[in-house]
């Protein structure tokens, strides 16, 4: 496992990219979403059992749900998926899927997939993240082509700067009493005394937060800076 992280950093550039592609016309989701093009289909998570079965938890929005259930349950082996919930709005069910070779090609190589992954009328929409060696690696592949694969947004991965928690409660509050208006709402006097009354525990100074503003604003600066040069 430490060899594989070690892989994944070194192999390039970490990239995000956004794909979509058709889902095979011959899969559960590819029929279900066309015959059903005003239902949200989003897989919260999946897990590929093997080379030949799939698992995935999906969560179903949209008008047509009570249609969609009975002509599901009807057709689909009842053996291979769970209802978890379901009311006038929402439908939640594990779905154990046959065949799941687009998700063993993405998750072979270890690239990190975000989810949700939402599919609406058979398109199939996803964010991954990897050294730009192994995105470029896995969609060279002709097959792509025929699931006519778009990208719709390709860039190096930037990652929101790490805020302590008192750092994330003085933002806060700093924004809360208009420290960042021009003019500001409140003084930096003023601002501290309402933070100490909230906060008894924490009470903080003037100068203490004019300190922490200082600290912060340029871990978010750096990082906005850093993220800019992409």
């Amino acid at each position: 496992m430490v060899a594989s992280l070690q892989s994944f950093h070194t192999t390039g550039t970490i990239i995000n990219v956004r794909v979509s592609f058709s889902i095979p016309s011959d899969k559960w989701l590819a029929i279900y979403s066309n015959k059903y093009p005003n239902l949200q289909f989003s897989l919260l998570s999946t897990l590929s059992l093997s080379e030949q079965q799939g698992n995935c938890l999906i969560q179903i929005k949209g008008e047509g749900l009570t249609k969609f259930w009975d002509d599901f349950s009807t057709f689909y082996d009842s053996k291979k998926y769970q209802l978890i919930l379901q009311d006038s709005q929402t439908l939640l069910m594990n779905v154990i899927f046959r065949s799941p070779w687009v998700l063993w090609t993405l998750m072979e190589p270890q690239l990190i997939i975000l989810f949700p992954i939402m599919i609406r009328k058979g398109i199939l929409s996803i964010d991954l993240i990897a050294p730009s060696k192994k995105i470029d690696d896995v969609f060279k592949k002709p097959f792509w082509k025929s699931l006519g694969l778009n990208i719709k947004y390709l860039g190096k991965y930037c990652s929101c700067p790490k805020l302590t928690k008192h750092q994330n409660r003085i933002l806060s509050y700093a924004l809360e009493y208009g420290l960042f208006d021009i003019p500001r709402k409140k003084s930096l006097t003023e601002a501290a005394d309402l933070i100490s009354e909230k906060s008894p525990d924490s009470k903080i100074s003037v100068s203490a937060l004019s300190e922490n503003l200082r600290r912060i604003s340029k871990k978010l600066s750096e990082s906005y800076i850093k993220c800019s040069e992409l």
